[in-house]
């Protein structure tokens, strides 16, 4: 080797000890010198003489980063795996069972990516799509009638088979025309397509309701009513009672409290009443007054500009108008209203926390928490995004006081929200379609872990204790376990298999608990719901639908009781509605359910035969006709309309169906009031107590709780 090649391969061994020292790579593309290693290859050489010695602690960072990011895949490919290997064992275990047997789980294949929510429609000339919440009554109706269609399919199966022996004309016919008139009626409901119509005008201004019947109602309305939605105080409307009735003008915003106040402290008497005949009234004039009272209020919705200036008092009138119009009146009023009401808090300020260093107004944050609450049972029942989040409110959460049990209800409902408002984003909301299906569960999963903790901070008061004898906090602690068995529920219908134990657990828990709270409203005889009562009828509507498929497949005799109750309550309170209101429409969603079912209990009587619904479950029909026995209210609802005629496609929002009395549009209140001449405090407060003891043996989901009668309220009083 000549000096030269010796020089060389100094100069380039050098180069590859540094390159080895300094522990350095350069993705330049001209670097030198060279490692003779590179030279040898031919490959660019990564050294430079710029670099910086690397830093071995973020080196180690950056590598047990990488390692978790590989175990968290691996984690991801095992869960789906199991998640598979379950599935698979639910459909081997539901092939085998027999018919009768315990409940199977159909096979559900864990998708990659969460599926969108809710339904598509094709509206008019299919130009326009009209997307329905996956929770809205709308799609609840969807699943009835899917279930329906499955029911006709199989009678046509049936008949393409051969098995018409079993069958005579006459014995299928009803069933047959059950499930068309439920699959047009259902149909219906879900293609309509919403518009809001001009009230109309009859010229006719509204009036205050008899202030005799307005201070009877005073203390049913703010010891039954008023602790579920906290809208007045009782101070206030005292005071304004004074004022108003003596001023030859009258505020129209107090004209609306006033009727509102009356009005649902009426009805909740009479859907509380379990005969109307028991009052002795026959029904007669607690149909004319609670006509003129709803009349009234329609009058006050050709005035919704004069309410839509910013001020507190115009946004209390236009949260008692929205929930009057949720029950009685069309969904797309209540929405308008309720809007407006939304727009006008948020322009006040309440949802922000007060700046100045006074005492907060108790009542301006019971205002807003009451349209807060609202807001959230109303994103499920439209399947629409909630107008208030919790992300942009600072009010501070109502102080939890021992002394004060109602305000610490309050304050737990308040709370609840806040997770309901979670379940919708998690799962019902359009950004969570289209998720990777494994995130969607691990957020499902820490919502459901965010109710188990609220369950048992809230322990307390969701199972008092028997022996303090304080009648309300008994029911407060029911309609609060109600309330979090239907969020449960609405969590479990969207991350559990379809007719799943889980699911049909806390849809049979829901009915019972909608039972029991119905139960106790009838002792005392008046109903703690009142216009609210729509909201917790929409929420047994899905438990509902549920039952419905399972009592359709299998032998459920308990179930089948849960079911004609809930037939049967819905029908005392969708009266005196408009057809086109929600309460109507559950009704009429439960009814026609119900007569399917009462069909197959006579095709299973004569026959002794099971239809087949879907392969390979089988339907077990009910062995006993619980549906004969199914109580509503004495007084029937009539079909006769009394309403403003605004077109041929307005008149339907609008009718107030009254029954059994005719009262004409121009007839004022104070003259009903005049010609009746009756005691409007033992007509509201028939004993003068509205508590009762409780019945004996009333079953509760917790053995050892409200065994004893509850009269510590009467004494109270």
């Amino acid at each position: 080797m000549n000096s030269d090649d010796e020089a060389a391969h100094r100069r380039d061994t050098a180069a590859c000890d540094e390159c080895r020292v300094r522990k350095v790579k350069c993705h330049k593309t001209k670097a030198y010198p060279k490692c003779s290693l590179c030279l040898k290859q031919n490959l660019p050489c990564l050294y430079t003489n710029k670099g910086k010695r690397v830093n071995h602690t973020t080196k180690l960072v950056h590598d047990v980063q990488q390692l978790g990011n590989r175990l968290g895949k691996i984690e991801v490919a095992l869960e789906r795996y199991i998640s598979f290997m379950e599935s698979s064992q639910h459909s081997l275990d539901g092939s085998t069972s027999q018919a009768g047997g315990p409940i199977r789980l159909t096979e559900r294949k864990t998708p990659d990516h969460f599926p969108g929510p809710g339904h598509t429609l094709l509206v008019g000339d299919q130009v326009s799509e009209s997307f329905l919440g996956p929770s809205s009554i709308p799609s609840l109706c969807v699943e009835a009638q899917a279930t329906c269609e499955r029911l006709a399919s199989s009678l046509h199966i049936l008949d393409a088979g051969g098995e018409q022996s079993l069958y005579s004309d006459h014995d299928t016919s009803a069933l047959r025309a059950n499930v068309a008139q439920a699959n047009e009626c259902l149909q219906h409901m879900v293609q309509e397509t919403r518009t809001l119509p001009e009230p109309g005008d009859d010229e006719v201004a509204p009036t205050l309701p008899p202030r005799a019947l307005l201070e009877a109602s005073i203390h049913p309305y703010f010891t039954y009513i008023s602790p579920i939605l906290p809208i007045y105080e009782r101070q206030s409307v005292i005071a304004a009672i004074c004022g108003q009735y003596g001023a030859d003008s009258p505020d129209p915003v107090w004209i609306i409290a006033f009727n509102s106040i009356v009005l649902q402290t009426l009805d909740a008497k009479l859907v509380a009443t379990e005969n109307i005949e028991s009052i002795g009234y026959g029904g007669i004039l607690e149909d004319a007054l609670l006509y003129q009272l709803r009349l009234n209020v329609r009058r006050c919705y050709n005035n919704l500009k004069t309410l839509a200036h910013p001020s507190f008092v115009n946004a209390q009138a236009l949260l008692s108008m929205a929930l009057v119009a949720l029950k009685y009146f069309h969904y797309t009023i209540f929405e308008t209203v309720f809007v407006q009401a939304c727009q006008v808090s948020r322009s006040i300020g309440l949802h922000r926390r007060s700046t100045k260093e006074r005492e907060v107004d108790t009542e301006q944050s019971n205002v807003f928490w009451s349209l807060f609450i609202v807001d959230k049972h109303a994103a499920f029942i439209a399947g629409k995004a909630c107008l208030l989040p919790s992300y942009d409110c600072s009010v501070a959460l109502p102080c939890s006081s021992s002394n004060d049990s109602l305000a610490e209800y309050f304050a737990a409902r308040i709370r609840l929200a806040y997770l309901q408002e979670q379940v919708y984003r998690t799962l019902y909301s359009a950004d969570a379609a289209g998720k990777e299906w494994q995130r969607i569960r691990h957020r499902a999963r820490k919502v459901s872990q965010q109710l188990d903790s609220w369950a048992t901070e809230h322990e307390h008061l969701l199972w008092p204790d028997a022996s303090t004898g304080f009648t309300q906090q008994a029911v407060c602690a029911m309609r609060l376990r109600y309330s979090l068995s239907t969020c449960q529920l609405l969590l479990y219908r969207r991350t559990e298999a379809p007719k799943s134990e889980v699911s049909l657990q806390s849809a049979r828990t829901c009915l019972a608990l909608f039972k029991e709270v119905s139960n106790i409203y009838e002792s005392l005889g008046v109903s703690g719901f009142g216009v609210f009562d729509s909201i917790v009828l929409y929420y047994s509507l899905a438990p509902f639908i549920e039952m419905y498929s399972l009592v359709l497949e299998s032998h459920q005799h308990n179930d089948t009781e849960l079911l004609a109750y809930f037939v049967s309550k819905s029908r005392s309170i969708a009266a005196n509605t408009s057809p086109e209101s929600n309460t109507h429409r559950i009704w009429t969603v439960a009814s026609l359910c119900t007569q399917i079912l009462h069909s197959l209990q006579i095709l299973r009587e004569k026959q002794s035969v099971q239809l087949t619904i879907n392969t390979p479950p089988q339907m077990a029909l009910p062995s006993h006709n619980v549906w004969s026995n199914t109580t509503s209210r004495s007084h029937s609802v009539s079909s006769s309309s009394m309403c403003l005629s605004t077109g041929d496609n307005e008149t339907q929002f609008w009718n107030t169906y009254p029954h059994a009395v005719s009262v004409p549009f121009d007839t004022p209140m104070m003259n009903v009031a005049a010609a009746s001449n009756v005691n409007y405090g033992t007509l509201l407060d028939g004993s003068n107590s509205y508590i009762e003891a409780f019945p004996s043996g009333m079953n509760s989901p917790r053995p050892g709780h409200f065994e004893a009668s509850f009269d510590g309220l009467q004494g109270a009083r």
